[in-house]
């Protein structure tokens, strides 16, 4: 059985793109450039040209057990990294809550200071109003004591 992993060819047409980590080789029947990701190191796939079965080389210094690192590796990270956007959409919810109390505290805080001013206006109003019934208690006190000096005198000189 013939493993046939997507392969990357280097063709002027297309540009395909050819990263750091994959494997770049020669047919050895047409002399077809091919290039394949580095998971398909060891595997066997077909020529795009000419179909001849071809083995891809493993580099220099790499084995297969570091080909299982470097998926565990990955596997890893793609476990990371979904655990990362996932608290930070945790977050991102969080920072939306947040926002939207924030807004409505800010608007309750408008309504209490005008609230406040409104008191305000009202204590100063009543602090005025309570100063003149002030006055005009001196002055109804004030009178009376006349009128009771009047009476007095009065009754005093009719008793005479």
């Amino acid at each position: 059985m013939e493993d046939t992993p997507e392969i990357e060819q280097q063709d002027n047409e297309l540009e395909a793109e050819i990263k750091d980590t994959d494997i770049v080789f020669e047919c050895t029947n047409c002399g077809k450039s091919i290039a394949i990701d580095y998971h398909g190191a060891g595997l066997s796939v077909s020529c795009p040209d000419c179909g001849t079965s071809l083995q891809v080389p493993i580099p220099e210094g790499l084995e297969l057990a570091d080909l299982d690192e470097i998926a565990s590796y990955e596997s890893e990270l793609a476990q990371v990294n979904e655990a990362l956007v996932a608290e930070n959409d945790t977050l991102y919810a969080e920072l939306q809550e947040t926002k939207d109390a924030l807004e409505t505290a800010n608007t309750e805080l408008e309504e209490l200071r005008a609230d406040k001013l409104h008191l305000e206006k009202q204590i100063n109003d009543l602090s005025i109003a309570i100063k003149l019934i002030v006055q005009q208690v001196t002055t109804i006190e004030g009178n009376i004591e006349r009128m009771k000096e009047t009476l007095k005198t009065y009754t005093s000189v009719k008793e005479e």
